[in-house]
């Protein structure tokens, strides 16, 4: 099925009758009650249980009532694109997986994910399906966005002068000039909003008390990174997006600390540790310098429209 085409759920009214009330004798006989139901299918608090557990268990964190809301609208998300997943045959395979648990298993200083259930108290099976569930969304994200996002010639040549014109204005070095980039990066799902203020409120107050930014990467940064004191790579100016050039306040100096750049699932402090100054020659970008800086806008304005509109084409149904 051709992914660009709108998603139907082809299915008789009496076949989703059948569905909720399977799904709901199933719940019943697991002394378990249903808190929302997601076109065909539900989400138990068996389901939601285990979650919080499991964000609890890996992020150290205790989620109180009122967090519990946006993890259910969390869970929501998971099943719309999990069904558009399903229904479009893109899948994420076990050794996929098992390699990103890997990952994280070393991540931690661990040897074994038998180690790891043991010393966060949760089951191998239920952080199996968690990160399944995580790679499969992220990966139809990426194809269903990007089918959907492209940038015209006439784009470009629209704005080849205007946007060439606010990087030379903003910047004092050449759009070539590379930037060493390291990141802090803390995700939106792994604690409340209230939790991720307190802790970026403690990582500037550290900064400006002269704390290191590699020892708070340490201490904070949830990524792989992390492992590499926060290093992302080198980046050029013309690739940078306007909200990371606007983080910075446009100063672009070894050592600059960008203010919280928030994205779909999270908030990053990102440093510039090195600058290769390649020229102090200014000069206008690139046609594909410009194609990109247009394209990575439009990929953050469609996903987040995606989603508001799977959302209202959807029944969706929270249990009071």
């Amino acid at each position: 099925m051709n992914i660009r085409k709108k998603f139907t759920i082809l299915i008789s009214k009496s076949l989703i009758v059948s569905v909720i009330l399977f799904s709901t004798t199933f719940a019943h006989s697991h002394q378990d009650t249903i808190i929302a139901y997601v076109n065909e299918e539900i989400i138990t608090s068996f389901e939601l249980k285990n979650r919080i557990q499991l964000l609890e268990s890996l992020n150290n964190i205790k989620i109180n009532a009122n967090q519990k809301i946006d993890i259910i609208q969390s869970m929501i998300d998971e099943k719309l694109l999990s069904q558009i997943g399903r229904r479009n045959n893109i899948s994420i395979s076990e050794k996929h997986v098992d390699q990103y648990i890997n990952d994280i298993v070393s991540d931690r200083g661990l040897n074994s994910l038998d180690e790891l259930a043991k010393k966060f108290k949760i089951t191998k099976q239920s952080l199996f399906n968690y990160i399944k569930s995580q790679l499969l969304l992220k990966k139809l994200i990426e194809h269903q966005i990007e089918s959907e996002t492209s940038v015209s010639k006439q784009e470009v040549a629209d704005n080849l002068k205007s946007i060439s014109k606010s990087f030379n204005k903003s910047s004092k070095i050449n759009p070539a000039t590379e930037l060493k980039l390291c990141e802090i990066i803390l995700y939106k799902d792994r604690a409340s909003h209230e939790n991720l203020e307190k802790t970026l409120t403690r990582i500037y107050s550290s900064l400006n008390e002269g704390e290191s930014y590699e020892n708070l990467v340490k201490q904070f940064s949830q990524g792989k990174t992390s492992l590499n004191n926060g290093f992302i790579g080198w980046v050029k100016m013309a690739d940078l997006s306007n909200s990371i050039g606007d983080s910075f306040g446009n100063a672009f100096n070894v050592g600059a600390i960008s203010k919280p750049i928030e994205t779909n699932d999270s908030i990053i402090i990102l440093k510039i540790s090195d600058i290769k100054k390649l020229s102090a020659v200014q000069k206008q970008l690139s046609e594909n310098e410009v194609r990109n800086i247009l394209y990575n806008q439009k990929l953050n304005l469609n996903l987040k429209n995606f989603i508001k509109n799977l959302r209202k084409s959807s029944y969706i149904k929270v249990a009071q």
